[in-house]
Order: structure tokens, then sequence, then C-alpha cells
């Protein structure tokens, strides 16, 4: 009898995401890297875009702000 793990196979990582937002409940969701839902890729996927329009707008406020006070 075979076991499953017989073959040197390592299970696919899991990464942890903790997203915390003032006066919220920590958040804390699992994923599994190499087989991602449908619903799963599009929280990923959304949070990275808050990220990116986040990183945006630090960049523009960087840009309109004097260089020296």
């Amino acid at each position: 009898m075979a076991s499953q793990g017989g073959s040197g196979e390592q299970p696919a990582p899991v990464q942890t995401l903790a997203t915390t937002a003032p006066g919220s409940v920590d958040a804390k969701c699992e994923f599994n890297m190499d087989n991602l839902s449908k619903p799963e890729l599009l929280t990923l996927l959304s949070i990275m875009e808050g990220e990116l329009e986040a990183r945006d707008l630090v960049i523009e406020a960087l840009r309109v702000s004097p260089d020296d006070p």
C-alpha cells in the first residue's frame, strides 16, 4: 500500500494574509497559492488593486509637496 506523501511531494505552500483597519477586527485569510479558487483570486486581485491605488496616491502626494519647507 502506497502512502500519499511517499513520492516526495510536498504540500502546496499556504500563505497567510492579515489585514487590519483602524477600529476593526483583525481579518486573516489563508491562500493556497498553487490552487486558488475564483473567489480567492478575485479577493487577492482586489487587494492588489487597492495597494497599487494607494501607491499611486502617495507618489502623487510626493510630487505636489514642496521640496523645501
